[in-house]
């Protein structure tokens, strides 16, 4: 009883699947992090840019349409 108590121990200690699941598991956690944070600064990026157009398209017509858009582009830098 006792010796198959042991035996049993020495089989859990050195199975190593549950830890190869869990690295795996925080591989693709920090893989998930890395797109969400490059979808939000490419979102970021796009947003400005329309922002910028919709500024170019509304001033189209006035004086100081030049000056708008040229604030934008210092923006976008």
């Amino acid at each position: 009883m006792i010796n198959t108590l042991k035996s049993i121990i020495r089989k859990f200690k050195s199975n190593e699947a549950g830890a190869t699941a869990i690295e795996y598991g925080l591989c693709a956690a920090l893989i998930a992090v890395g797109m969400i944070s490059g979808a939000k600064n490419i979102a970021t990026s796009i947003d400005a840019q329309f922002a910028c157009t919709s500024v170019r398209l509304a001033n189209t017509h006035q004086t100081n349409a030049k000056v708008r858009y040229k604030r934008c582009i210092r923006r976008r830098t």
